[in-house]
């Protein structure tokens, strides 16, 4: 039987002793150009060992232990050679102190080199930046959202919305402005089984198995692919963090029908039926009608959460149920929390029910373009 509800990553400090054996350069340097460049130093090294265990993968760690050793070895031997010219004078234009920083940082990008299997010691290109907004081959707009960590779920919540688990999405992907329309869908397959036909209108009355064919054909279409685009439906985990954007839960607000009237179409001002996409006030990351208007399908099978933190959940492998969120047209208020978990059979169909595309780029730096 169907049902809907009822009523930056740590960074990792640099290990005393290795942090030990690079200030030996510092402490040399000091006898000669004071002390403020062991400070300079010390920072440089902290900053480099941050920006290594950013980068370095787990398949690399025990090459790049023992390779770091060595040239921490190296380094020590600075020391030595500083010794010997502690008694003279330090040259007028500062050209121990370059010599011995040069050291470092050619030692920091030969590190570098290695996270990245470069074999010349030259850095590695930079990967392509991605945009913070796409539109694909039919117009349809797509804006990135970051990669981070939340608190899914809701305390105050009904009983599956429990417990609250942190969740960490650990790579930017895109979400669709809009729910899919009718034109997209006409666009696509020519397939529109909705109850209200105009164009701008939330595509509806489709299974969770039409929302997934139709990302298939979507992702099939020639500019989709000579684009190497593929899409999907939103995980339960990414269509919260991109509802909430950012905010924490608030059942004082989330409940409010006057304060959601400016926000989602809902069973008070939407006069019985879906309205055209985009006419109430997006969300903090320029998302329309994540909540009201329609449900909207998400990829996962229905599920308790579990207990602990978890990393890109994707939820179970088997169900009976697929997840729906959102809240409709035909809801009151407290059905479009963003914390609020629906539930239906792939197979069910209503004029409640459409759904939200996502794309996931491949690993890029980010960029304001």
């Amino acid at each position: 039987m169907d049902r809907l509800p009822q009523a930056a990553r740590r960074e990792e400090p640099m290990p005393p002793l290795r942090r030990t054996a690079l200030l030996i350069v510092a402490s040399a340097l000091a006898l000669m150009a004071g002390s403020g460049a062991a400070v300079v130093v010390g920072r440089l090294t902290d900053a480099a060992w941050s920006s290594l265990h950013a980068e370095r993968t787990t398949e690399a760690v025990g090459q790049l232990e023992r390779e770091r050793r060595e040239r921490y070895v190296e380094l020590a031997g600075v020391k030595r050679e500083q010794a010997a010219l502690a008694g003279s004078a330090v040259d007028d234009d500062g050209s121990v102190w370059r010599q011995a920083e040069d050291a470092l940082l050619a030692a920091i990008q030969r590190e570098k080199a290695a996270l990245a299997g470069s074999e010349d010691g030259q850095a590695p290109p930079e990967s392509p930046a991605l945009p913070r907004e796409l539109v694909n081959s039919l117009g349809m707009r797509f804006v990135l959202i970051s990669a981070g960590s939340f608190e899914m779920g809701s305390r105050g919540g009904l009983q599956d919305e429990q417990p609250t688990h942190q969740v960490t999405i650990s790579r930017p992907f895109y979400v669709a402005v809009h729910e899919v329309t009718n034109a997209d869908g006409k666009a696509v397959d020519g397939f529109v089984p909705s109850r209200w036909k105009d164009d701008s209108l939330p595509l509806e009355s489709v299974t969770w198995d039409e929302a997934a064919a139709f990302c298939d054909a979507l992702s099939a279409l020639p500019a989709e692919q000579a684009a190497g685009r593929v899409y999907r439906l939103p995980t339960e985990a990414e269509w919260e963090y991109a509802c909430r954007a950012g905010s924490a839960v608030s059942p004082s607000v989330d409940n409010d029908d006057a304060v959601l009237r400016d926000v989602a179409w809902d069973d008070h001002n939407a006069q019985g039926q879906t309205h055209p996409v985009g006419q109430t006030q997006p969300n903090a990351w320029g998302l329309y009608d994540m909540r009201g208007n329609v449900w909207e399908w998400c990829s996962d099978w229905y599920a308790a959460y579990p207990a602990g933190s978890v990393r890109d959940p994707q939820g179970p492998s088997t169900g009976a149920f697929r997840v729906c969120r959102g809240g409709s047209w035909a809801y009151p208020a407290r059905f479009h929390r963003p914390t609020l978990r629906g539930w239906r059979k792939p197979t069910a169909r209503g004029a409640s029910f459409g759904f939200r595309l996502v794309l996931s780029p491949p690993e890029a730096v980010v960029t304001d373009g």
